[in-house]
């Protein structure tokens, strides 16, 4: 899977990002048919991930969560089960 995301905005599979907006932020993340995703977050670059968020495409349930300002975050997709 090359890109995760939604209309406006794509996420790359395994890339970390940072909030930096000195705000927290929503994201909002969706599965396709053909892949499982986990959501991490972390304080910094030093701090372990932590798992927030997983779907599979049988669930296709949304993952709504909040981001706090300065942290890290990246969404890992997997194929079959």
């Amino acid at each position: 899977m090359d890109r995760i995301g939604g209309c406006k905005n794509q996420w790359k599979h395994g890339v970390v990002y940072t909030n930096t907006t000195n705000k927290p932020i929503m994201i909002s993340v969706f599965t396709n048919a053909d892949s499982t995703l986990t959501i991490d977050v972390r304080k910094n670059s030093t701090a372990p991930w932590v798992i927030v968020g997983a779907d599979s495409a049988r669930g296709a349930v949304p993952n709504n969560l909040i981001i706090p300002s300065n942290y890290q975050y990246r969404v890992n997709s997997y194929f079959g089960y």
